[in-house]
């Protein structure tokens, strides 16, 4: 019987010491999760300094003032954009009839092809 008692007394000593462990480690936990809070917290407001630091200097770096009444007033060309040989050129294609020749050739898929061709050329033409 003593020697349960001895067994069953150092087991708790046992238990107590890995119970006492557990709780510094605890301990040493939530001081690392404070002091990266902190670090955290140091670094926001080092960011948000920074921040202000930027918003408050660009008022004293602005440009020269605009003259809007004068912008408004000299207002530019229209552009004068021509597409009048694309318009000729896709009139010819919506125009175009194969002849009887052209359909027993097997020639009206590449008579439309060129006019195709035609047109491409001309949206060159027209934005030159």
């Amino acid at each position: 019987m003593g020697l349960l008692r001895t067994l069953y007394a150092m087991e708790n000593i046992r238990i107590r010491g890995l119970e006492k462990n557990h709780k510094k480690l605890e301990k040493i936990e939530r001081e690392e999760d404070k002091y990266e809070m902190i670090q955290k917290a140091i670094l926001e407001f080092e960011d948000y300094e920074e921040t202000i630091k930027n918003i408050s200097s660009i008022s004293r770096y602005c440009s020269e003032t605009w003259d809007w009444d004068k912008i408004k007033s000299d207002e530019p060309e229209a552009p004068n954009y021509t597409n009048g040989n694309e318009l000729f050129a896709k009139l010819e294609l919506i125009n175009y009839r194969p002849s009887l020749l052209d359909r027993l050739l097997n020639r009206v898929k590449k008579k439309k092809e060129l006019i195709t061709l035609k047109i491409d050329q001309a949206i060159i033409d027209d934005n030159d």
